[in-house]
């Protein structure tokens, strides 16, 4: 009797164990002991003769970039994958691959990013002694880039937060040379056209304010103007193109740098920074009634600027950031906009402490990575940044550390989406200066 097994493009197995009583029940088993097989090193095509009941232990494969069909060795393609490395489609690739930088974009920092549902876009930014004016599109699924229109782009900016309708990309405000702007244009990617957006109503210039999109219509509040901080705010209508201030009424004392969500009704702004230093503040605007209300603080975390914070589509993440000493910080909470209520994010497994890491929702995890560290103390001001990144499940209320196989170098201030299936990292500061190289994180 006859019996086999085979294992398609496997290049190394460690250690293959068949029993010698196995071997002894084939038919025409060799008259030879079985030698150990911890010395296999090609096991393409592995024959047992006779193998009613066969075990195969300890089977780990050590180069598997093309797995077809590990599975009929008793083993999942998934266990297939060591060193960091996954089972996608039948083939182990590592968690980050490389953003191709063939008609990339000059390295910056500080830029507008948007993804559309097809492609990430990037325009805008900053080196030292020049703002950028330019941008590209990023087509993960072809790993490549093509150039954004130049014809009635708006002027060059940087640190200003674009905005995607479902059609346009909207840019507006941040800041040149001379200072924070109050004007902006519309991007279209279909017809890559420039359409200017009105000025009558707009707010005063600023930058680093909360800038949303509710389904209708770009919000924006608050940030840093001309010559003081801004406590005010307006909504734009594309359709009409038309601005409409928004209700003073309760809101919070103006303030930059503050943590802030959409959730799908209400633009909740938490704590930042105000004339009085990094404090304790918030609010909740519905633009629908134009209305504030307020923000309970029991178990709110600390004041802090510069926080990381995610939308999951029930609670607002807000994690890290810089306390009033600039110093980082390492802890966060939930906050449940039904219920007026925050709940501390769990310390175990959660990331080292810094402000500035991008976070995005998954639809299950929210993805911390990247960000900067003030060294507390150093004279001059000392920064570590940071190349990795960790995952936190609510559904748990657990941290789990991102894989860092093939990672971009270190940064912040760089552009962060997640399209659906990946993770998408472009540009920013790193120790050498601005950057133009990205990595795409699959989870």
């Amino acid at each position: 009797m006859m019996c086999s097994m085979r294992l398609e493009s496997v290049a190394h197995w460690r250690f293959v164990f068949v029993s010698a009583a196995l071997l002894a029940a084939c038919d025409d088993a060799p008259a030879t002991p079985p030698r150990d097989a911890s010395a296999v090193t090609d096991a393409t095509d592995v024959t047992v003769t006779d193998a009613t009941d066969v075990t195969v232990t300890d089977v780990t494969v050590t180069d598997a970039t093309d797995v077809t069909d590990v599975a009929d060795a008793g083993a999942t393609c998934a266990a297939a994958c060591v060193g960091g490395r996954r089972c996608v489609d039948g083939r182990c690739v590592d968690p980050w691959r490389t953003i191709t930088n063939v008609d990339v974009l000059a390295p910056r920092s500080n830029h507008g990013f948007a993804w559309t549902g097809a492609e990430m876009l990037v325009w805008g930014g900053y080196v030292p002694g020049r703002v950028f004016g330019d941008g590209a599109r990023y087509d993960p699924a072809a790993n490549r880039w093509a150039p954004v229109s130049a014809t009635g782009t708006p002027a060059a900016r940087f640190r200003y937060t674009m905005v995607w309708t479902g059609r346009e990309a909207l840019v507006w405000g941040g800041r040149d040379n001379d200072g924070p702007r109050s004007d902006g244009a519309r991007y279209d990617p279909a017809l890559d056209r420039w359409t200017p957006m009105s000025t009558a109503g707009a707010p005063p210039p600023r930058v680093d304010g909360a800038v949303v999109w509710t389904g209708t219509e770009m919000l924006v509040w608050g940030g840093l103007g001309v010559a003081d901080l801004t406590g005010d705010g307006a909504r734009y209508d594309p359709a009409l193109d038309r601005w409409t201030a928004v209700s003073a009424v309760g809101a919070p004392t103006p303030r930059t740098q503050f943590a802030w969500a959409w959730t799908g009704s209400e633009l909740v702004v938490f704590s930042g920074q105000s004339g009085a230093g990094v404090d304790l503040a918030g609010a909740r605007y519905d633009p629908a009634l134009d209305r504030w209300r307020t923000v309970s603080f029991v178990d709110a975390p600390t004041p802090r600027s510069r926080a990381s914070v995610a939308w999951t589509g029930a609670e607002v993440i807000v994690w890290g950031g810089a306390d009033p000493r600039n110093a980082a910080l390492g802890d966060g909470a939930r906050y449940d906009p039904a219920l007026d209520r925050w709940r501390p994010l769990p310390a175990r497994g959660a990331p080292a402490a810094r402000l500035t890491a991008t976070a995005v929702w998954t639809g299950r995890e929210a993805l911390v990575w990247g960000g900067i560290a003030p060294v507390v103390g150093s004279m001059p001001v000392l920064n570590r940044r940071f190349d990795d990144g960790v995952g936190y499940d609510p559904a748990t209320d657990t941290w789990r550390p991102m894989e860092s196989l093939g990672a971009p170098s270190a940064r912040n201030e760089h552009a962060a989406v997640w399209t659906g299936a990946e993770l998408l990292v472009w540009g920013g500061t790193a120790e050498v200066g601005r950057i133009s190289s990205g990595g795409r994180y699959q989870p």
